[in-house]
Formats: structure tokens, sequence, C-alpha cells
């Protein structure tokens, strides 16, 4: 269950137990980053066949990271919601495009409100694969900043009014 797995990934992490949003929001991020892996088996099955096998669907979701341990950006960024939603923070996954290096096409990652402000959060970008360590170019950095320039927000996941809100 994503709900049970969620809380106890919001524990493990000691986001429940930090005591400002930046700390909490980073120590979901440093979690998902150490003990995910990016399925590149489901990204290539996704570009090549354009299908939606059970495979697929599953990194697509919070569960790939959560339960199965590996998903696509999309699956990275739900968990990061559903693990920052049990530790009190607000945040929401956002869906765009990028066009950098070998990374080109849909993605998704997450905003978190972190006193006042909406900050970018991209556990997937800051995933290096294997035993790596932990990068965090992509926590906690301004929508403006110019390592998101060649990142395009889609708007289908904001209402119109709310838009200057989360700095897009």
């Amino acid at each position: 269950e994503p709900s049970i797995a969620a809380e106890r990934a919001a524990s493990t992490s000691g986001a429940l137990s930090a005591t400002s949003d930046a700390d909490k929001a980073a120590r979901i991020h440093d979690f998902i980053v150490s003990t995910a892996e990016y399925d590149y088996a489901a990204y290539e099955t996704m570009g090549a066949e354009g299908t939606v096998t059970p495979r697929v669907q599953q990194s697509q979701e919070a569960y790939g990271i959560l339960v199965a341990g590996t998903a696509v950006c999309n699956g990275y960024a739900h968990a990061f919601q559903a693990i920052a939603q049990k530790a009190g923070l607000e945040t929401v996954v956002v869906n765009g495009t990028v066009s950098q290096g070998m990374t080109i096409g849909h993605h998704a990652w997450n905003q978190v409100q972190v006193d006042g402000e909406w900050l970018v959060v991209d556990a997937t970008w800051d995933d290096p694969g294997g035993d790596a360590g932990t990068r965090t170019d992509y926590l906690l950095i301004d929508p403006a900043s110019p390592l998101l320039e060649t990142r395009f927000t889609g708007y289908d996941w904001i209402v119109d009014f709310n838009r200057d809100n989360f700095g897009v």
C-alpha cells in the first residue's frame, strides 16, 4: 500500500522529526535519491513501443519508488509528493518538457513551499544511479534558476488564477 509506504518513508527519512520545511524537503529528497533506481527498462518501453504495460504504469506512480524501488521521473515526483504530504509539506507535481543533453521530452518534478516560497525539487535529476551518492543540484532551487532554463513548465497542473503563486 503506497500510503503506508509513504508514512514509513516519512519516518525513516527523518522528515517527521525535522524542524523546518527546508530540512523536511531535503530529507525526503535524499531518501528517495539514495533508495530509488531509475527504471530505464520502463523508459525504453515507453519510447520504443509507446504502450502502457504494467511495468510502465508502475513506473509512473509513487508505488514504483515507495514499494518496488524503481520508477521514471513521474514516479519520483509522485513519491516525493506522497512523502512530503505525510510530513506536512505543501507540494505539487509539475509536468513539462526538457531539452538538455540526451534528455529531451516530457519530464516531471516537484515544487514545494518553504517559508512561503515555492521552490523546485527534482529528485530524478539528482539521482546519479547506483552507489554514486546523492547530488543536490536540483534541491530547493528558485524556479528562475539558470539550471532550469532548458525546462519548460506545462500549465495543465495548475489553475490559471494561481500561476503567480508558483512562480510560473
